[in-house]
């Protein structure tokens, strides 16, 4: 089985590099663009399904994908990004002037840190991996899927698929818009 796991296209938060996490913030202009430049990459793709975040920039970015297949997109709330709690809507500087030791730990130890009033890593581990071993068991070896997600959720797939510890979670690069084909 072959996952393409996409990054959700760019929105003003993440233009404006502010924590969105659980936030409802959909595509901007360039995120659509980017939307479109993944669903043509994948457009030749055996596609059997496309699964999203239920949040609106990730459904967006699958419907443009599923939309040459046509197939439908199936929400999976269990794929959310993590949940910035207290840091929503909040950019680096702000965060670091209330919170500099709780940001620090969850970057140099992305394992154990947590947004204040939010969630960790791992707790996004727990809810996001048990949904996609439900999508590998509905799939047969020869289908191609595509998740589409968020950065912060599809690090955490990758690592726990490819058996790396989430400390090594910050070295999985994904940039919006970004698809990323592995053989499960």
């Amino acid at each position: 089985m072959k996952i393409w796991f996409v990054r959700h296209g760019e929105t003003e938060w993440n233009r404006t590099k502010r924590y969105q996490g659980h936030s409802d913030i959909p595509l901007n202009e360039n995120g659509r663009r980017q939307a479109q430049e993944t669903a043509a990459l994948l457009a030749k793709e055996p596609l059997a399904a496309v699964y999203a975040s239920d949040l609106k920039r990730a459904v967006e970015t699958a419907e443009t994908i599923a939309q040459p297949h046509g197939l439908q997109v199936q929400q999976k709330p269990e794929l959310r990004e993590l949940h910035f709690g207290l840091w929503e809507g909040l950019r680096y500087e702000q965060i670091m002037e209330k919170w500099a030791n709780e940001l620090s730990l969850m970057y140099d130890h992305p394992e154990i840190g947590c947004a204040p009033e939010g969630e960790g890593f791992s707790d996004l581990a727990k809810r996001a991996w048990p949904a996609l071993q439900a999508l590998r068991e509905a799939h047969q070896e020869e289908d191609v899927i595509a998740v589409v997600a968020h950065g912060g959720t599809i690090r955490v797939l990758l690592c726990l698929l490819q058996d790396k510890p989430l400390q090594q979670l910050w070295s999985v690069a994904v940039e919006h818009g970004q698809a990323l084909a592995l053989d499960v």
